[in-house]
């Protein structure tokens, strides 16, 4: 199973996915996206989300029964938008 880890991470180009994770583990922490496209796509593998900033509206998540995603500490502009899936971080700051 392979793995990648990204701390204190800034997203300031115009990305159409974020990240697209297929399987293995992605670990994010401390990641800013001045702008995520489609943000966090999720087909199979996992998601170990901590202390992560979207400042752009909608499209902050997407998982599909095969995913896991272990998220907290969440700051959205606009309401946390999952795509698909019921997967939500806890301890989400909306503004």
């Amino acid at each position: 199973m392979e793995k990648a880890t990204l701390i204190n991470t800034m997203v300031w180009g115009n990305p159409d996915i974020l990240a697209d994770v297929g399987n293995g583990t992605l670990t994010l922490q401390n990641l800013h996206a001045n702008r995520h496209g489609d943000g966090l796509k999720l087909s199979k593998g996992t998601l170990r989300a901590f202390n992560l900033s979207f400042n752009q509206k909608d499209r902050h998540l997407s998982t599909s029964n095969d995913a896991e995603a272990h998220m907290t500490g969440f700051i959205t502009k606009g309401a946390f938008q999952p795509l698909e899936g019921r997967q939500r971080p806890s301890h989400i700051i909306e503004r």
